[in-house]
């Protein structure tokens, strides 16, 4: 009967203290993200003059933080008019916001297409555009579907 209860108390120990680092690991990146919102609304106000080649009209899509790379990461879409050619171009990204890395960046013609060009939005390409770039934001996270 009293190995019964010490074991019983011994389990409770080791539960409280799972529960006790688990809730600090967990805290920890409860702030994380919170910075990574910080961060995202910087980097939108940058980004919204056209900075480093980036779209001259940038919107983040999604925001969190990656355990993967320890960073924040963005998920983004924007569109780029150049005046020479007339060209108006929508870019899909995905962007480290601590490093400014690019991790994941396609782009297709919304105006100006060109006869023999091969990057002309449409529904289905600019869907398949998305989906590589969310597949990539979930691949930095560190998360990956398995269906």
């Amino acid at each position: 009967m009293l190995l019964v209860l010490a074991g019983a108390f011994m389990g409770a120990g080791v539960v409280q203290t799972l529960h006790v680092v688990g809730d600090g690991r967990g805290r920890e990146v409860l702030e994380q993200k919170l910075r990574c919102r910080g961060l995202v609304e910087k980097y939108a106000t940058d980004m919204s003059v056209g900075k480093g080649g980036w779209p001259e009209r940038t919107e983040v899509v999604r925001v969190d933080f990656s355990t993967a790379r320890n960073s924040c990461i963005a998920s983004t879409n924007g569109s780029v008019e150049t005046l020479v050619s007339g060209r108006s171009v929508l870019v899909f990204g995905v962007v480290d916001l601590v490093s400014g890395e690019i991790l994941f960046r396609k782009s297709c013609v919304l105006t100006g297409y060109q006869p023999g060009e091969s990057d002309l939005c449409g529904d289905a390409r600019e869907e398949g555009i998305k989906k590589d770039r969310d597949e990539a934001f979930n691949r930095f996270l560190g998360r990956t579907r398995l269906w």
